[in-house]
Protein backbone atom coordinates (compact mmCIF):
# COMPACT_ATOMS: atom_id res chain seq x y z
CA UNK A 1 0.00 0.00 0.00
CA UNK A 2 1.16 3.65 -0.21
CA UNK A 3 0.24 6.38 2.90
CA UNK A 4 -2.39 8.68 2.62
CA UNK A 5 -0.95 11.87 3.52
CA UNK A 6 -3.38 14.46 5.40
CA UNK A 7 -1.32 17.76 6.18
CA UNK A 8 -3.20 20.53 8.20
CA UNK A 9 -2.70 23.12 5.24
CA UNK A 10 -4.00 22.82 1.52
CA UNK A 11 -1.37 23.11 -1.12
CA UNK A 12 -3.55 25.21 -3.21
CA UNK A 13 -4.21 28.14 -0.90
CA UNK A 14 -3.22 29.93 1.99
CA UNK A 15 -6.19 32.25 2.94
CA UNK A 16 -9.70 32.92 3.46
CA UNK A 17 -9.95 34.55 -0.08
CA UNK A 18 -7.73 32.07 -1.55
CA UNK A 19 -10.40 29.27 -0.41
CA UNK A 20 -13.31 30.70 -2.00
CA UNK A 21 -11.36 31.57 -5.36
CA UNK A 22 -10.52 27.52 -5.26
CA UNK A 23 -14.51 27.22 -4.16
CA UNK A 24 -15.00 29.93 -7.70
CA UNK A 25 -12.19 27.47 -9.71
CA UNK A 26 -14.09 24.17 -8.62
CA UNK A 27 -17.65 25.56 -9.48
CA UNK A 28 -16.33 26.22 -13.17
CA UNK A 29 -14.58 23.47 -13.82
CA UNK A 30 -17.69 20.92 -12.63
CA UNK A 31 -20.11 23.44 -15.11
CA UNK A 32 -21.53 25.19 -12.33
CA UNK A 33 -22.19 22.05 -9.82
CA UNK A 34 -22.58 22.83 -5.96
CA UNK A 35 -18.97 23.40 -4.61
CA UNK A 36 -18.62 23.68 -0.29
CA UNK A 37 -16.35 22.51 2.15
CA UNK A 38 -15.99 20.93 5.26
CA UNK A 39 -14.41 22.29 8.15
CA UNK A 40 -13.77 21.64 12.38
CA UNK A 41 -13.96 25.33 14.05
CA UNK A 42 -10.81 25.78 15.68
CA UNK A 43 -10.19 29.78 16.39
CA UNK A 44 -13.18 31.50 15.63
CA UNK A 45 -11.76 34.30 14.06
CA UNK A 46 -10.79 32.35 11.24
CA UNK A 47 -14.32 31.39 10.12
CA UNK A 48 -15.49 35.15 10.73
CA UNK A 49 -12.40 35.69 8.14
CA UNK A 50 -14.36 33.20 5.92
CA UNK A 51 -17.01 35.17 6.30
CA UNK A 52 -15.45 38.76 5.55
CA UNK A 53 -13.66 37.19 2.44
CA UNK A 54 -17.19 36.15 1.10
CA UNK A 55 -18.57 39.67 1.61
CA UNK A 56 -15.26 41.27 -0.44
CA UNK A 57 -15.21 39.03 -2.90
CA UNK A 58 -18.73 38.25 -3.27
CA UNK A 59 -18.28 34.47 -3.97
CA UNK A 60 -20.26 32.25 -1.76
CA UNK A 61 -20.03 28.15 -0.80
CA UNK A 62 -22.83 26.45 -1.81
CA UNK A 63 -22.72 24.50 1.73
CA UNK A 64 -20.52 24.60 4.82
CA UNK A 65 -20.45 20.90 6.46
CA UNK A 66 -19.34 21.24 9.99
CA UNK A 67 -17.52 18.65 12.15
CA UNK A 68 -17.61 18.31 15.80
CA UNK A 69 -14.67 17.24 18.12
CA UNK A 70 -16.95 14.89 18.18
CA UNK A 71 -16.48 13.29 14.96
CA UNK A 72 -13.64 11.00 13.54
CA UNK A 73 -12.93 7.86 12.12
CA UNK A 74 -11.36 4.67 13.55
CA UNK A 75 -8.47 6.09 11.36
CA UNK A 76 -8.54 9.03 13.29
CA UNK A 77 -5.39 9.27 16.17
CA UNK A 78 -7.15 8.36 19.25
CA UNK A 79 -4.96 12.16 21.07
CA UNK A 80 -7.29 13.80 18.08
CA UNK A 81 -10.39 12.23 19.09
CA UNK A 82 -12.68 14.07 20.82
CA UNK A 83 -10.16 16.89 21.80
CA UNK A 84 -9.32 18.84 18.66
CA UNK A 85 -12.03 21.59 18.38
CA UNK A 86 -15.45 23.19 19.03
CA UNK A 87 -18.11 20.22 19.68
CA UNK A 88 -20.50 20.59 17.45
CA UNK A 89 -23.42 22.34 19.52
CA UNK A 90 -21.36 24.79 19.85
CA UNK A 91 -19.47 25.18 16.51
CA UNK A 92 -22.83 24.74 14.60
CA UNK A 93 -24.42 27.50 16.41
CA UNK A 94 -22.15 29.69 16.06
CA UNK A 95 -21.55 29.00 12.09
CA UNK A 96 -25.16 30.00 11.86
CA UNK A 97 -24.93 33.21 13.74
CA UNK A 98 -22.12 34.58 12.28
CA UNK A 99 -24.10 34.01 8.46
CA UNK A 100 -26.83 35.99 9.81
CA UNK A 101 -24.79 38.45 11.39
CA UNK A 102 -23.25 39.19 7.61
CA UNK A 103 -26.81 38.46 6.31
CA UNK A 104 -25.70 35.35 4.00
CA UNK A 105 -27.34 32.75 6.45
CA UNK A 106 -30.57 32.23 3.36
CA UNK A 107 -27.72 31.66 0.55
CA UNK A 108 -26.09 28.67 2.21
CA UNK A 109 -27.33 25.37 3.42
CA UNK A 110 -24.95 24.16 6.72
CA UNK A 111 -24.91 20.44 6.69
CA UNK A 112 -23.48 19.07 10.09
CA UNK A 113 -21.80 15.84 11.01
CA UNK A 114 -20.56 14.51 14.33
CA UNK A 115 -22.45 11.85 16.42
CA UNK A 116 -25.86 12.51 14.57
CA UNK A 117 -27.26 8.89 15.52
CA UNK A 118 -30.72 9.96 17.26
CA UNK A 119 -33.70 11.92 16.28
CA UNK A 120 -33.40 13.58 19.54
CA UNK A 121 -30.10 14.61 18.06
CA UNK A 122 -31.70 15.82 15.15
CA UNK A 123 -34.10 17.49 16.87
CA UNK A 124 -31.39 19.51 18.86
CA UNK A 125 -28.91 20.09 15.47
CA UNK A 126 -32.23 21.47 13.99
CA UNK A 127 -33.18 24.00 16.61
CA UNK A 128 -28.94 25.47 16.12
CA UNK A 129 -29.51 25.89 12.73
CA UNK A 130 -29.09 23.20 10.70
CA UNK A 131 -30.40 22.42 6.99
CA UNK A 132 -29.24 18.63 6.83
CA UNK A 133 -27.65 16.13 8.55
CA UNK A 134 -24.68 13.91 8.09
CA UNK A 135 -24.42 10.19 10.00
CA UNK A 136 -21.91 7.54 9.53
CA UNK A 137 -20.92 5.64 12.29
CA UNK A 138 -24.89 4.72 13.16
CA UNK A 139 -25.34 4.05 9.54
CA UNK A 140 -22.02 1.18 9.99
CA UNK A 141 -23.02 0.37 13.33
CA UNK A 142 -26.78 -1.13 11.49
CA UNK A 143 -24.55 -2.73 8.86
CA UNK A 144 -22.18 -4.90 11.56
CA UNK A 145 -19.19 -2.42 12.95
CA UNK A 146 -17.89 -3.56 16.11
CA UNK A 147 -15.54 -0.31 16.22
CA UNK A 148 -11.90 -2.28 16.20
CA UNK A 149 -10.42 0.11 14.66
CA UNK A 150 -8.56 -1.06 12.03
CA UNK A 151 -10.60 0.92 9.05
CA UNK A 152 -6.64 2.40 7.61
CA UNK A 153 -5.52 -1.23 7.57
CA UNK A 154 -7.25 -2.55 5.17
CA UNK A 155 -8.41 -5.68 7.05
CA UNK A 156 -11.48 -4.78 8.48
CA UNK A 157 -12.74 -8.16 10.36
CA UNK A 158 -16.18 -7.62 9.58
CA UNK A 159 -15.63 -6.39 6.20
CA UNK A 160 -16.91 -2.98 5.92
CA UNK A 161 -13.88 -0.83 5.69
CA UNK A 162 -11.81 -3.04 3.35
CA UNK A 163 -11.03 -3.14 -0.34
CA UNK A 164 -10.15 -6.75 0.20
CA UNK A 165 -12.69 -8.84 -1.49
CA UNK A 166 -12.21 -11.90 0.20
CA UNK A 167 -12.76 -10.06 3.91
CA UNK A 168 -15.93 -8.34 2.44
CA UNK A 169 -17.37 -11.65 1.24
CA UNK A 170 -18.76 -11.48 5.03
CA UNK A 171 -21.14 -8.57 4.15
CA UNK A 172 -24.70 -9.88 2.80
CA UNK A 173 -25.11 -6.72 1.12
CA UNK A 174 -29.19 -7.44 0.60
CA UNK A 175 -30.05 -8.38 4.39
CA UNK A 176 -28.01 -5.31 5.96
CA UNK A 177 -29.70 -3.10 3.56
CA UNK A 178 -32.83 -3.92 4.79
CA UNK A 179 -30.99 -3.28 8.12
CA UNK A 180 -30.28 0.87 7.50
CA UNK A 181 -33.55 1.33 5.79
CA UNK A 182 -35.25 0.03 9.22
CA UNK A 183 -32.63 2.32 11.33
CA UNK A 184 -33.17 5.24 8.80
CA UNK A 185 -36.65 5.20 8.61
CA UNK A 186 -37.19 5.00 12.65
CA UNK A 187 -34.85 7.73 13.26
CA UNK A 188 -36.62 10.09 11.13
CA UNK A 189 -39.96 8.94 12.48
CA UNK A 190 -38.40 9.59 15.84
CA UNK A 191 -37.17 13.02 14.93
CA UNK A 192 -40.59 13.90 13.44
CA UNK A 193 -42.46 12.53 16.80
CA UNK A 194 -40.19 14.43 19.15
CA UNK A 195 -41.19 17.58 17.03
CA UNK A 196 -44.91 17.01 17.40
CA UNK A 197 -44.70 16.42 20.88
CA UNK A 198 -43.62 19.96 21.49
CA UNK A 199 -46.26 21.47 20.00
CA UNK A 200 -44.67 22.22 16.73
CA UNK A 201 -45.89 21.75 13.22
CA UNK A 202 -42.63 21.27 11.47
CA UNK A 203 -38.93 21.34 11.98
CA UNK A 204 -38.66 24.00 10.70
CA UNK A 205 -40.24 25.94 13.69
CA UNK A 206 -37.51 24.61 15.95
CA UNK A 207 -35.27 27.41 18.05
CA UNK A 208 -32.47 27.01 20.47
CA UNK A 209 -35.14 28.51 22.96
CA UNK A 210 -36.93 24.82 22.89
CA UNK A 211 -33.87 22.99 24.04
CA UNK A 212 -32.66 23.20 27.49
CA UNK A 213 -29.54 21.70 28.45
CA UNK A 214 -28.29 21.46 32.22
CA UNK A 215 -24.34 21.81 33.10
CA UNK A 216 -23.46 19.83 36.20
CA UNK A 217 -25.85 20.67 39.23
CA UNK A 218 -26.54 23.86 37.76
CA UNK A 219 -30.34 24.42 36.65
CA UNK A 220 -31.08 23.99 32.97
CA UNK A 221 -30.58 26.57 30.74
CA UNK A 222 -31.96 27.17 27.04
CA UNK A 223 -29.23 27.08 24.20
CA UNK A 224 -29.64 30.59 23.78
CA UNK A 225 -28.61 31.12 27.25
CA UNK A 226 -26.00 28.71 27.08
CA UNK A 227 -24.16 29.72 24.02
CA UNK A 228 -25.60 33.67 23.68
CA UNK A 229 -28.21 35.24 21.85
CA UNK A 230 -28.96 34.95 18.32
CA UNK A 231 -27.63 37.63 15.54
CA UNK A 232 -29.60 39.90 14.07
CA UNK A 233 -29.69 39.83 10.33
CA UNK A 234 -26.36 41.99 9.13
CA UNK A 235 -25.60 42.87 12.29
CA UNK A 236 -21.66 42.18 11.79
CA UNK A 237 -22.15 44.18 8.79
CA UNK A 238 -21.43 48.04 10.22
CA UNK A 239 -19.13 48.34 12.99
CA UNK A 240 -21.53 50.16 15.19
CA UNK A 241 -24.18 47.19 15.55
CA UNK A 242 -21.21 43.90 16.02
CA UNK A 243 -22.21 42.84 19.37
CA UNK A 244 -20.11 43.19 22.29
CA UNK A 245 -19.10 39.95 22.82
CA UNK A 246 -18.74 39.37 19.06
CA UNK A 247 -16.77 42.63 18.73
CA UNK A 248 -13.15 41.24 19.30
CA UNK A 249 -13.48 38.26 17.48
CA UNK A 250 -14.69 40.18 14.59
CA UNK A 251 -11.89 42.28 14.54
CA UNK A 252 -9.10 40.13 14.76
CA UNK A 253 -11.00 38.57 11.57
CA UNK A 254 -8.82 39.00 8.04
CA UNK A 255 -10.03 38.32 4.52
CA UNK A 256 -6.42 37.32 3.62
CA UNK A 257 -4.83 35.32 6.86
CA UNK A 258 -5.98 32.48 8.31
Amino acid sequence: GEDCLSPPAHKTFSTPEGLLQFIQQLREMSGGKPVGFKLCIGYQHEFLGICKAMLETNILPDFITIDGAEGGTGAAPTEFSDRLGLFINEALYFVHNALVGVGLRDQIKLIVSGKVALGYDMVVKKALGADLFHAARPYMFAIGCIQSRRCHTNNCPTGIATQDERRSRAINVHGKARRVQRYHDATLTSFLELTAAMGLTSPDELTPEHIEHRVDDAPAVTYSELYGPALTEGCLVTQQTVPVRWQKLWDKASANQF
